[in-house]
């Protein structure tokens, strides 16, 4: 809606003050009857833009309202937009320094929201401010910034406003060979604005420096080129009535004698390189600066001289407007037959011109009618082709329909192959594994039925050992040793050995049977049948320390007879190899 309502103002800018003064009321009628900020803004906007125009101080107050709208709303863009019209406002009022802090907040803006072209506007008013400040340093700085963002942006028309204040900067230094470069960059670019006034204006500053340089080459050039501008709206003969040649701006800017000075140079140079149409330019402003002087005898024969080349340069509108000043300066000094004379001249030449124009006018008629009938027949065989390309087009769309519709189906029923495949292999493998599960299941509770087996197997013959056989051996033990008492004094050394052996092979029983199932795991559990273990290290003369972290409760008898086996094969291992 911002964008709408900027571009329906540019439309009320060039109407009558009434009519702008009730669109103003109209906006304002708006503002006051709202409080959604999404209407305020583009309203605001449109006030800015019309405050503006006009130069009051309302500007900043609606302007500083949108920034404050547009913030809140956070749409970077009308903001960035609102805070440059209040810098272009304190620029107009010579108050540079602030112009330059509303387009510092400006850029950081619309750097901050990436708002290239927006970004590169800004950077030409900051140039702008330096310049007036006499900070060309700055502005130099600020003008290549803002070529980088319109080319950033892509936009071409506005890239000519950079190039024309590097041209202008340089020109200031005196700098020709820069100062030249960036008046062709600026002329080539212009081209591509929408705006006829950017064209015409560029070529105004660049004809003027061109004169002032002495470069009467270049600004031959751009005085054919200042002639074509003109002619693209206007016929010859509306152009006999507007004189505006680039000297009229030189009077009011610089001192007459410099003025007339250049002129005669240019008209020397245009002479020796015998191009009568320049040198009749030049002799027409120089007919001018003298009559402005006063000097009316030196201002008539320069006009003279200046119709004489366009007489010769076949130049007709030329022409007219020197007949017709030349009339009007006799019919001033009261020369009333030479005054006469310059007029009929004078109206004869606008009459064959208005012909001409006329016939001009009906040639272009016929050929704009004839190439309407061509437009015409070349529009039906565009509609008869282009009917004929949608039929093929719509052919062509269906036989691709229906082959992407057998491709997908294709695709489908691939793909559902393909997945059933997969389930299926999934499936087998899911199988297999289970098969493998189960083997190995199997075989550990083969192994597991094996080593209970073992371990019950031990454990009987332990007790057996232990119960029955140690038994007796502790009974003959007792047996020999009593009968050792009561053998003679050449005996008792046989005896004593009867009983050492008796008391070692019960020990050696003992040790026999703990090793099958050692009583303290059954009695005492896991923790007392390693202290158990840790007591008989010790007593072979090994250091040993134990320690049980975590053990509580009593394990299930498999696992505790497992754990048990391994930290025996452990001490064992180490009882075997440690004094190797």
């Amino acid at each position: 809606m911002w964008r709408i309502l900027l571009l329906l103002l540019s439309l009320f800018v060039g109407v009558s003050l009434p009519a702008r003064t009730s669109l103003t009321d109209s906006l304002q009628a708006v503002l006051a009857n709202t409080e959604d900020e999404a209407v305020q803004l583009p309203v605001l906007g449109a006030l800015c833009r019309i405050y503006s125009e006009e130069g009051a101080d309302s500007t900043v107050v609606y302007c500083q309202r949108a920034v404050e709208v547009a913030g809140a709303l956070k749409l970077p863009a009308p903001e960035v937009e609102s805070t440059i019209i209040i810098g272009r406002w304190y620029h107009k009022k010579s108050q540079y320094q602030k112009a330059l802090a509303y387009y510092y907040r400006a850029a950081a803006l619309g750097e901050q929201a990436g708002l290239t072209e927006l970004t590169g506007s800004v950077y030409t008013n900051l140039a702008l401010s330096h310049q007036r400040l006499s900070q060309p340093d700055s502005a130099y700085f600020y003008w290549n910034k803002a070529e980088a963002a319109f080319q950033e942006a892509g936009s071409p028309a506005e890239l000519w406003k950079a190039y024309l204040g590097l041209f202008q900067l340089f020109s200031e230094k005196q700098d020709t060979a820069q100062a030249n470069r960036y008046a062709t960059l600026a002329h080539q670019q212009v081209q591509r604005s929408a705006l006829r006034s950017d064209r015409g204006y560029l070529l105004f500053q660049l004809l003027q420096y061109y004169f002032q340089t002495g470069q009467f080459e270049k600004m031959g050039e751009f005085q054919q080129l200042w002639d074509d501008y003109k002619r693209e709206q206007k016929p010859d003969e509306a152009l006999m009535q507007q004189p505006a040649h680039i000297a009229l701006y030189m009077f009011a800017t610089q001192e007459e004698a410099a003025v007339e000075a250049q002129l005669k140079k240019a008209i020397q140079y245009f002479e020796q390189s015998g191009i009568p149409y320049r040198a009749g330019w030049c002799y027409e402003d120089l007919a001018k600066l003298y009559y402005k002087q006063g000097n009316r005898g030196a201002a008539e024969q320069a006009m003279q001289q200046a119709l004489s080349y366009y007489r010769e340069a076949h130049v007709p509108y030329r022409r007219g407007r020197a007949l017709n000043m030349l009339y009007q300066w006799k019919k001033e000094r009261g020369a009333t037959v030479e005054a006469l004379a310059y007029l009929e001249a004078y109206e004869a030449l606008e009459d064959s011109l208005t012909n001409v124009t006329v016939e001009q006018n009906l040639n272009a008629l016929r050929v704009k009618a004839e190439t309407e009938k061509k437009e015409q027949a070349l529009q039906i065989k565009d509609l008869e082709l282009k009917q004929k390309t949608q039929e093929r087009n719509a052919l062509l769309i269906a036989a691709l329909l229906l082959a992407i519709l057998a491709m997908l189906i294709f695709l489908g029923l691939r793909q559902r192959l393909l997945a059933n495949r997969r389930m299926a292999q999934q499936e087998q493998a899911l199988q297999e594994q289970r098969i493998l599960q189960l083997e190995q299941e199997n075989r550990l509770s083969a192994m597991q039925s094996v080593i209970q087996g073992q371990e019950q197997e031990r454990s009987r013959i332990a007790n057996d050992l232990h119960d029955s056989l140690g038994g007796m051996i502790t009974a003959i033990q007792r047996h020999v040793s009593e009968l050792a008492r009561r053998v003679t004094a050449s005996d008792i050394g046989l005896a004593q050995r009867t009983v050492s052996i008796s008391a070692d092979a019960n020990q050696e029983l003992r040790r026999i049977a703990q090793n099958l199932m050692p009583r303290s795991l059954t009695l005492l559990g896991l923790e007392g049948a390693i202290e158990d273990l840790a007591a008989q290290l010790e007593a072979q003369g090994l250091r040993c320390q134990f320690q049980a972290i975590g053990l509580k409760g009593r394990l299930p008898e498999e696992v505790a007879v497992t754990l048990f086996r391994i930290v025996q094969e452990l001490t064992n291992n180490i009882v075997k190899h440690a004094r190797v």
